[in-house]
């Protein structure tokens, strides 16, 4: 009755998480003009003690001080909703997509939807950031919101390099775990 009501009140939009997205009947999204278009995986990892970068003379770190963030950070972290479902499912405007993770960085880097914002470099080079990461801890738990890595720089080691410089990060703020939600395309 629900979806009835639903489809009488002209909704335009709704998103079910449901337990297994394989076994969503594909009645109810052809009855209803649905696709499934988010496929979601989570992450978790015990932070240890270690210290220390596999790729630390190649690239430097430092964190995102409270403030709005450069075109460039802007830029790198649409990348990061590449698979995202609100870049996936067809019904959401391209332009909708790209300010949900405009929006999503600038408020990370004011401290509303993270507590840290962890960037990485070239170590020696002055074009900025090649990739970020967002960490936020509850407790003793850590989360990522969002990462991403440029383009030209991905295969290189950079990801694992700012994963680690988050796991630090969380570390030294006494998180022991940390979670991130992904999509697993």
């Amino acid at each position: 009755r629900a979806l009835e009501s639903a489809r009488d009140e002209r909704i335009r939009l709704v998103y079910w998480a449901a337990r297994n997205p394989e076994r969503v009947p594909d009645r109810l999204l052809l009855e209803f003009g649905g696709d499934l278009v988010d496929r979601k995986a989570t992450f978790t990892s015990r932070i240890d003690d270690r210290k220390g970068h596999e790729a630390e003379g190649c690239y430097r770190s430092s964190e995102h001080p409270r403030c709005l963030p450069a075109d460039r950070l802007v830029a790198l972290a649409v990348t990061a909703g590449a698979y995202s479902r609100f870049r996936r499912d067809p019904r959401i405007p391209a332009g909708s997509f790209q300010r949900l993770y405009e929006e999503w960085i600038t408020r990370s880097t004011l401290g509303e939807l993270a507590d840290g914002v962890l960037l990485a470099a070239l170590r020696g080079a002055p074009e900025g950031p090649i990739a970020f990461v967002t960490v936020s801890i509850e407790g003793r738990e850590g989360a990522i919101g969002l990462i991403a890595v440029e383009q030209d720089s991905r295969g290189q080691g950079i990801g694992s390099f700012i994963l680690r410089c988050g796991h630090d990060w969380l570390a030294e703020r006494g998180a022991r775990s940390v979670s991130v939600v992904t999509q697993l395309d």
